[in-house]
């Protein structure tokens, strides 16, 4: 090897030293960029569940249209037997097949499906959104049911129509507590990192009567500021 080959080796060479701190300049970008990748997806995830959500509503909105201005039920009468609102909706507005949604272990299809969740409905009738009972069933004073026109509805602006959940309906409670009567249980948050479902800093989104879709921390959701004996709707 000359005197000129030797050098150019040299020049080329490249200690230990100099190999572990491009490792560990490498592994510390990979260390920064990853959260920020994981919240991009999640944030994309939540604007996709929110289109998913919006187009949910709109089928209800054509469900109403078709029925002189009711209300999509909980439960909808499909030749003589009963469908959960999922269904209802599947069949009637958006030619969708009954076989979609009664397998058992599988995820809910189409735009009923949030891309946020692995949660698989193990029931009839899925869904990953859940419909406010209180305000898709309505109870008047006597316990008796009671259908709604979406006209009928003082402030659609502010009434929960569908939110993310793990049952197909958000439960609700026949109690009076102050500021109103909740349907908000079974939320479902998927929106915020890797906190627990059921974690009240977790982010959920929901779909209101007039159909805009908002997120938020599930302990910032406002109950439905109304009771049984004082409905947001007109008498």
């Amino acid at each position: 090897m000359n005197l000129s080959t030797r050098r150019l080796y040299v020049l080329r060479a490249f200690t230990l030293i100099e190999l572990l701190v491009v490792i560990s300049i490498i592994s510390l970008l990979i260390g920064i960029l990853l959260p920020a990748l994981a919240a991009a997806r999640k944030s994309a995830q939540s604007i996709q569940c929110a289109a998913n959500q919006r187009q949910v509503f709109v089928a209800m909105a054509a469900y109403s249209q078709n029925h002189n201005d009711w209300i999509a039920p909980t439960i909808m009468k499909v030749d003589g037997n009963n469908r959960f609102w999922p269904v209802g909706l599947g069949i009637e507005v958006l030619n969708m097949q009954v076989t979609d949604f009664s397998t058992n272990d599988i995820r809910p299809p189409g735009i009923f499906s949030c891309p946020s969740t692995s949660h698989t409905m193990d029931g009839g009738d899925k869904s990953d959104w859940g419909r406010s009972n209180w305000i898709c069933r309505i109870y008047d004073n006597a316990g008796t049911d009671v259908e709604i026109r979406n006209g009928d509805m003082i402030s659609p602006v502010s009434l929960l129509a569908i939110a993310d959940s793990d049952n197909r309906e958000l439960s609700y409670t026949t109690s009076i507590p102050d500021g109103g009567l909740p349907s908000t249980f079974n939320l479902w948050g998927r929106h915020k990192g890797n906190l627990a479902p059921d974690n009240p800093n977790n982010l959920v989104n929901i779909a209101y009567f007039d159909g805009h879709v908002v997120s938020t921390a599930i302990k910032e959701v406002p109950l439905e500021h109304s009771d049984r004996f004082d409905p947001p709707w007109q008498p």
